[in-house]
């Protein structure tokens, strides 16, 4: 089923690739940020997962709620990297010079400057994104835990047994038109 007004699957990647992400202080800016999106409306987010340099969303934006002409994307991005920088300087302040740059604009750069970004136009494309997030910390190449359920920060406990402990997802499958969800439950 065609989705009228679809949300969008975003990976974000840490300037460099670099492991900012697996302290746990950077990842509770990034779960605080979605929250505080979340409880103002400006944001409905359907799942994410926290990697080590770099982040994978699935949301849906309400620009009509918001008081400036930056993205909600946008500012979320802004006010992270912002985030990242005081507690760099308070906390970890060794780290300040992997993320300097010479440009006009900042000092310092925290996500890569653009965003791998798909619109979810079908129920089919939204599992095979929300599927693609949620093994992400298994993959061979990461190896973060044992099992999905495992890792931490990741939406997928709540599309398992339908508790939110991060207090801003929505079950993409729970809205109006949603088909072959199971609605009564957190599965799918």
């Amino acid at each position: 089923m065609a989705i009228p007004d679809p949300a969008i699957f975003i990976t974000a990647t840490i300037y460099k690739h670099i492991n900012l992400l697996g302290k746990y202080d950077f990842n509770e800016i990034i779960l605080s940020s979605l929250n505080d999106l979340h409880i103002k409306g400006l944001l409905t987010i359907y799942a994410f997962v926290l990697m080590p340099n770099h982040i994978h969303l699935i949301w849906r934006e309400h620009p009509e709620k918001r008081k400036s002409n930056e993205s909600i994307g946008a500012s979320f991005f802004k006010y992270s990297a912002h985030q990242f920088l005081e507690l760099l300087k308070t906390k970890y302040p060794g780290m300040l010079s992997l993320f300097q740059v010479e440009k006009s604009d900042r000092k310092y750069q925290f996500w890569n400057r653009s965003h791998y970004t798909v619109e979810i136009y079908s129920d089919i494309v939204f599992e095979q994104k929300l599927n693609y997030i949620h093994g992400n910390p298994t993959q061979q190449k990461w190896q973060l835990a044992g099992s999905e359920m495992d890792y931490k920060y990741s939406s997928v406990r709540f599309y398992e047994n339908g508790i939110d402990e991060f207090g801003f997802l929505t079950n993409y499958f729970w809205r109006d038109n949603a088909v072959g969800g199971d609605t009564d439950s957190g599965k799918w």
